[in-house]
């Protein structure tokens, strides 16, 4: 009896903690409306979006420091050995998923992600994680080409509607040096 009603409990509990999470902003959330709300015609302006874009791009090294992207899911696009130092070099790009009420579903960008060699042997490229470690900035075309052969997304700040007539913001490439990575789904 008393090992059914904690598995009752168990089973209560544990569903809505699934909702609540799937229902939870993530931290660029908070910004990305207050500067949609600030220009709301960005997508039919130019010179709105514009000043838009300059805004998020005074903004965006302090975001990326302060990491705002750590709880959103990204794929692997290259698992390799880091040719300029210790360590693997892994490139992520989000996987997006899009939901009406979150912007950051709408926001696309890679993170060039610099780890131990032990922990990107963990990694499956098929998989999607969220990584945690130590963003470091957005990185420019010059910086990216250094330290790449390609992106997933532009390393260009752009907002701009996608073929659906959604918004969309590339944010651009980021470096991080990721301490860990928590798997959210796997093929």
């Amino acid at each position: 009896m008393l090992y059914a009603s904690a598995l009752l409990i168990t089973a209560c509990t544990s569903a809505p903690q699934k909702v609540e999470d799937e229902k939870k902003l993530n931290k660029i959330d908070p910004y990305l409306n207050s500067l949609v709300k600030k220009f709301p015609n960005y997508l039919t302006n130019d010179l709105i979006r514009m000043k838009a874009e300059k805004a998020m791009s005074n903004d965006l090294d302090s975001l990326v420091k302060n990491n705002y992207f750590d709880d959103i899911p990204l794929k692997i696009l290259t698992i390799s050995k880091n040719p300029h130092g210790k360590g693997s070099l892994v490139q992520f790009h989000v996987d997006q998923v899009v939901r009406p009420d979150r912007l950051s579903d709408a926001a696309t960008f890679d993170v060039i992600g610099l780890m131990e060699d032990s922990l990107a042997e963990t990694l499956n490229d098929k998989a999607t994680y969220k990584i945690k470690g130590s963003y470091k900035a957005a990185l420019d075309q010059t910086q990216v080409s250094v330290l790449v052969n390609q992106t997933y997304y532009s390393p260009d700040l752009l907002f701009s509607k996608n073929s659906f007539d959604d918004n969309q913001f590339n944010l651009g490439v980021f470096l991080c040096e990721v301490k860990s990575v928590k798997l959210i789904s796997s093929p």
